[in-house]
């Protein structure tokens, strides 16, 4: 038979009832302080792999440790790199950025001598899963770059005569090289406009390789002339002496034509883009006339002025 329930049983029940009650809140109130903090403290940050080999390497940005081997919230931006262990490896000292698209700080020090190379030897492993996180993250930052940059799937291209290519000087910088003999730059500035649209024309710098003796390198004079011809003769004087500028092309607000030099068997080309201030009756050029007219400078300009302008 069981026991009658009384009022100290029911009581007790009560009072457990209440205490787990208690203990559950305060549970609460501490995970809500745990994730308002956590949030605060990753504000602004980026998750950010650390892992340099070997795990025992002592890895700091700035003034700050982090934990090697591990994940760590790090607020974008430049840091001084240091990683050391013993004096039996090299110290990494460096500069490293911390980016969305940059979101690992891995590598490894190099044993200096024999009890540094045993110790690696004994730790291969961490070493190998260095190598493995890098060769990731290189194909992932090559397919971060190829969906910023698509020319980059295009290029280079590769002929007998010329080739067009493209570099990085920096994680924000694009820029493409034509390369190409002056009798065949007319052939390369075609296939390059067949791969380029109207707004990576107006996006995109080109840099014409074998690019010597320009007469535009010198100071322009600015002038009032009425006719875009005299301005451009005036602005540069005897520095076009043997070049002729030849009559502007006139689309809406923008004047373009060529400037050329025969030579033997040649004949080199420049371009040049301009507009005209109809109010006051000034001339402004975009920039020095080029072999081939793109890039910021002239992002202002419509992608098919540029087109049209490297098709003379």
């Amino acid at each position: 038979m069981a026991a009658p329930i009384t009022n100290d049983i029911i009581r007790k029940r009560k009072r457990s009832v209440i205490t787990m009650g208690i203990i559950l809140a305060v549970v609460l109130i501490l995970v809500a302080i745990y994730s308002i903090v956590t949030l605060i403290y990753r504000a602004g940050k980026i998750e950010v792999k650390v892992l340099y080999a070997p795990y025992a390497a002592t890895v700091k940005i700035d003034d700050r440790q982090l934990t090697n081997n591990s994940t760590e919230w790090i607020a974008p931006g430049t840091y001084h790199l240091t990683v050391s262990f013993n004096e039996h490896f090299t110290t990494v000292d460096t500069e490293v950025t911390v980016s969305e698209e940059k979101n690992a700080i891995y590598g490894f020090i190099t044993p200096l001598d024999e009890e540094g190379q045993k110790y690696a030897r004994d730790h291969i492993k961490e070493y190998d899963s260095v190598s493995g996180i890098a060769g990731r993250f290189a194909a992932e930052s090559g397919k971060k770059q190829h969906e910023k940059y698509p020319l980059m799937g295009k290029l280079p291209v590769k002929t007998p005569h010329y080739t067009l290519s493209y570099s990085m000087p920096s994680e924000d910088e694009f820029k493409l090289t034509l390369t190409a003999t002056i009798g065949y730059r007319g052939m390369a500035t075609r296939a390059l406009l067949d791969i380029l649209s109207d707004k990576d024309l107006q996006t995109y710098d080109v840099v014409v390789s074998d690019v010597d003796d320009s007469p535009f390198e010198g100071k322009f004079t600015e002038n009032k002339a009425e006719k875009l011809v005299d301005y451009i003769k005036t602005g540069y004087g005897a520095a076009l002496n043997g070049y002729v500028i030849h009559e502007p092309v006139n689309k809406g607000l923008y004047y373009y034509g060529v400037i050329t030099k025969q030579l033997k068997y040649y004949k080199v080309v420049y371009r040049y883009v301009a507009t005209k201030d109809h109010a006051t009756g000034q001339w402004k050029l975009y920039a020095k006339p080029y072999p081939f007219v793109s890039g910021k400078l002239f992002k202002e300009v419509k992608g098919e002025i540029l087109r049209d302008a490297n098709l003379l």
